[in-house]
């Protein structure tokens, strides 16, 4: 994301402004540098679902770009295979336990990946490893003590800027 150029980024970011996907408190429960990512990624995925033909495209090769270069792990184990589980794909992601939303995060990239190789999700796999992951991110999630603070405080915290304490200031 970092690499981009400017003004695709700057094209995806708007893009991603005017989704009506995410809420005033996700992208206020995320640091800045997050937010440009994910802004960014939100930006490509409306840049596929309602962009003109050019941008689709483009925007399409950027998230197979991303894709293979975040989620090696994921683009090794889908390339040689006709067909995988869901089972298979919750399995594969059981290392990310511990952080909360990794898991699911790369199941969904997973799927992504199946779809531009062409590898077939088998129906009627048992989805409880999923579902288990997605309760478990929920309630971590509206644990989140951040989230029950006022609005008005949450926008204060995101722009004060904090600036580490050197010998001059003190």
């Amino acid at each position: 994301v970092r690499e981009m150029k400017r003004e695709w980024r700057e094209y995806l970011i708007e893009k991603a402004e005017d989704s009506p996907c995410q809420g005033e408190n996700f992208w206020l429960s995320l640091g800045e540098e997050e937010g440009r990512c994910a802004k960014v990624i939100l930006g490509i995925v409306e840049g596929i679902r309602r962009g003109e033909e050019e941008s689709r495209e483009k925007s399409r090769v950027c998230l197979e770009y991303l894709l293979f270069h975040c989620c090696q792990r994921e683009w090794k184990f889908l390339k040689e295979r006709r067909s995988v589980s869901i089972r298979e794909l919750c399995f594969l992601e059981s290392g990310y336990a511990d952080c909360p939303f990794a898991g699911v995060s790369r199941i969904c990239a997973g799927l992504l990946i199946a779809e531009f190789l062409g590898v077939e999700v088998e129906q009627g796999s048992s989805y409880s490893v999923l579902l288990k992951c997605v309760r478990e991110g929920n309630e971590i999630w509206n644990e989140r003590k951040f989230l029950t603070f006022p609005k008005s405080m949450l926008y204060f915290l995101k722009n004060y800027n904090f600036k580490p304490m050197n010998k001059r200031s003190r």
